[in-house]
C-alpha cells in the first residue's frame, strides 16, 4: 500500500487500516447485496408460519399454532424454526437490542405455548414471527407492510 493512500474495498473495515477476515468480508457483501431476498424469503416463511390460512370472518393462522398441537415437541420445534428468523437478522446486522427483542417475542410464544390449552389458544393470536419480521424492517428501515 502506498503511503498516504487508504485501502478501500470489503476486506478493510472503514475508517481504519486493520482488514476484516474473510468470513467478515463475505457477511458484509453478501448481506448488503441479498438483503432484500433475504427479506423476502423470511416475509414467506413468518407468513407460512403466522398467517398462511383464513378462517370465515378474516382470522389468519399459519403453521406455527398447528405445530404446537404436538403435545411435547410442537412448540420446541416451532421456536427452532422461528430461531432462523433471528439468525438472518443477526447476519443482515440488527442491532443487540432488536435482537434481544426477537429472543423475547420467541421466548414468550414458547413459554406460553407449553401450558396445555391456554397456551394452544394463545398460539393462535400471538404471532410472534410476524412480530419479528417488523423489528427487522423497522430496523433495516423499510417501515410496516
Amino acid at each position: 500500500v502506498r503511503r498516504g493512500t487508504r485501502p478501500r474495498g470489503p476486506r478493510f473495515l472503514p475508517g481504519c487500516w486493520r482488514r476484516r477476515t474473510l468470513l467478515q468480508a463475505a457477511i458484509m457483501t453478501t448481506a448488503k447485496v441479498d438483503a432484500e431476498r433475504v427479506l423476502r424469503r423470511l416475509e414467506a416463511l413468518g407468513s407460512l408460519l403466522d398467517s398462511r390460512f383464513r378462517l370465515p370472518g378474516g382470522f389468519r393462522f399459519g403453521l406455527d399454532p398447528l405445530i404446537g398441537l404436538v403435545p411435547g415437541v410442537g412448540d420446541a420445534a416451532s421456536a427452532i424454526i422461528s430461531l432462523y428468523i433471528v439468525l438472518e437478522a443477526y447476519r443482515l446486522g440488527a442491532s443487540r437490542g432488536t435482537l434481544a427483542r426477537m429472543m423475547l417475542n420467541i421466548g414468550l410464544d414458547l413459554g406460553v405455548g407449553i401450558i396445555p390449552i391456554i397456551g394452544d389458544v394463545a398460539d393462535f393470536a400471538f404471532k410472534s414471527n410476524r412480530r419479528n419480521l417488523d423489528l427487522l424492517r423497522r430496523h433495516l428501515g423499510r417501515g410496516k407492510r
